[in-house]
């Protein structure tokens, strides 16, 4: 290659670099113009007034999360968490452009508090929290907007194309909006951007293999294309006229090819949505049989030591011929409690859960992360309030206890109505972190 040829290469180089250099000063110079010039300048001035009273405490980071509206006031060896209520935040969305207007906020439960105060929950934690991640938190809010249109969802709702919609985010967006410009699922048709699913199309042959309808695996304008080659000392070899019919057909060939490869990614993306929702009914079955065989095994003796849900796993693991072991079985398990509680909560309406692709078996332990943090999500997408930490920490400890009592009462009605005489296991016997 000449010195010319490279030169040439490194000034293109350098005029790409430029032209990024040159599109994020104007994308910053917009950012800049859209939070100083266009907002109103009393936002400023409530923030500096802020600054300059938390110099006065032990207050050394004030932070606000955008996507959820959460305040955090920081200081060594604690943390203030402030939420707006839902009135209040109503109220604000609704005047968002009178920001000028002094609303009165004040902290639910204060003495201080007064008739049309918009409300704050404050929250004082003495030790780091893991908070609710905030993705979460959006699924959690779209899934109490999504419930609102439940009954104009179809049965088997479409999944995102991701080709179209590169964020989850804006095509749960859309389709809510979808929903409510309809009046009932009779209405539904697929939009641009969402792909129609077909869980009935699914058969399962055995514990590992999936067989998909065939038109959904290769589901193109133009089939499997045949492997060609083609190489630039053939093309040119021939006489132009002969070369320009080449060259337009190699072109033709080349370009399909690869959006038949693109469209393949995307039937793949059918294929994983489907596995996905599978998955979710998988593990809400395992559940349920895990709770029938709890009540069987509770039925047999046990030795010293040894406890329902020990005498419960060494089965399940012995089942498993050496492939599954204890922590696995217990991440299994929690995944599959958390998404038949949210199902039951909502009344049993899996096309909501079908309709966020966001919702993978692993979302459930790793997103939200801890059991009170689930108390909290569940929670907003049943009302959408976001509970204290604390109550979520009472709610979590009630409903371990409610779920064991209803064991142990299960078995003694069980075998009062048999006519059974049998000591049932202790409250304590059917307890589970969820």
């Amino acid at each position: 290659m000449s010195s010319s040829t490279n030169t040439g290469d490194k000034r293109e180089d350098n005029n790409d670099d430029a032209k990024k250099v040159k599109k994020i000063k104007k994308d910053n110079d917009e950012l800049a113009a859209t939070v100083t010039d266009k907002l109103n300048t009393n936002v400023f001035n409530l923030s500096f007034a802020l600054w300059n009273i938390l110099r006065g405490t032990d207050v050394k980071t004030f932070t606000m999360n955008v996507d959820t509206g959460l305040i955090q006031l920081m200081k060594s060896g604690g943390v203030l968490h402030v939420r707006s209520a839902n009135d209040s935040t109503s109220t604000l969305e609704t005047k968002a452009n009178e920001v000028s207007i002094p609303y009165n906020f004040s902290r639910i439960g204060s003495d201080n508090r007064k008739v049309g105060d918009l409300g704050i929950k404050v929250e004082y934690f003495n030790k780091p929290v893991k908070l609710l991640n905030t993705a979460a938190e959006l699924v959690a809010k779209d899934l109490y907007r999504l419930l609102q249109y439940s009954d104009r969802l179809p049965d088997n709702p479409p999944s995102r194309d991701n080709l179209i919609f590169k964020h989850s985010e804006d095509y749960r967006n859309r389709l809510i909006e979808y929903l409510s410009s309809i009046n009932h699922k009779d209405e539904f048709s697929t939009f641009k951007g969402a792909i129609s699913i077909d869980l009935n199309k699914m058969e399962s042959t055995s514990s590992d293999t999936i067989i998909i309808d065939e038109a959904d695996a290769t589901g193109n304008d133009f089939g499997f294309l045949e492997e060609q080659t083609y190489s630039l000392e053939s093309l040119l070899s021939v006489n132009k006229e002969e070369r320009n019919i080449k060259l337009k057909e190699a072109i033709k060939n080349l370009s399909s090819r690869v959006w038949y490869s693109i469209n393949s990614l995307v039937k793949d993306t059918i294929s994983q949505e489907v596995v996905r929702r599978r998955q979710l009914r998988f593990l809400v079955s395992m559940v349920r049989s895990y709770r029938t065989l709890e009540l069987f095994c509770a039925l047999k003796p046990r030795k010293q030591g040894q406890t329902i849900k020990s005498q419960v796993t060494k089965k399940i693991l012995k089942e498993s011929n050496g492939r599954l072991d204890e922590k696995d079985l217990t991440l299994y398990l929690q995944r599959g409690f958390r998404i038949e509680r949210v199902l039951n909560s909502i009344g049993v309406k899996w096309n909501i859960l079908d309709a966020i692709d966001n919702l993978t078996p692993c979302f459930f332990t790793s997103t939200i992360n801890g059991c009170q943090n689930f108390e909290i999500w569940l929670e907003i997408i049943l009302s959408n309030e976001v509970i204290s930490y604390n109550e979520a920490e009472i709610r979590y400890k009630q409903f371990k206890a409610t779920l064991a009592n209803e064991r142990v009462m299960c078995m003694k009605q069980a075998c009062g109505d048999c006519g059974v005489e049998f000591q049932p296991p202790s409250v304590k016997e059917f307890n589970f972190d969820f």
